[in-house]
């Protein structure tokens, strides 16, 4: 219960400081956390294209297949045979 009460108070906190702010200021947040975005999504961009086909700056790790198991010939659910009840 007093998870779910922090959570509404510092929802109305966060409410009451953006109330607060003048419409202006709200519009020139949100355009500059949005040029912040972009522009972090345009070097993360340009940065893979840059980087892919250059061999030297980033190796792949070679694969390792699977090899095959090799598991005994006896039967391994019950090896031992202990519960064989044909003894009667």
């Amino acid at each position: 219960m007093k998870n779910i009460k922090d959570k509404i108070s510092v929802n109305d906190r966060l409410r009451s400081r953006c109330d607060s702010l003048s419409e202006k200021c709200r519009k020139i947040i949100v355009v500059c956390s949005l040029i912040v975005f972009a522009l972090m999504a345009i070097v993360m961009a340009v940065d893979c294209i840059v980087y892919m086909d250059d061999d030297d700056i980033r190796h792949l790790p070679e694969v390792e297949h699977i090899r095959d198991l090799k598991l005994p010939e006896y039967e391994s659910i019950n090896p031992l045979n202990l519960y064989d009840h044909d003894d009667e």
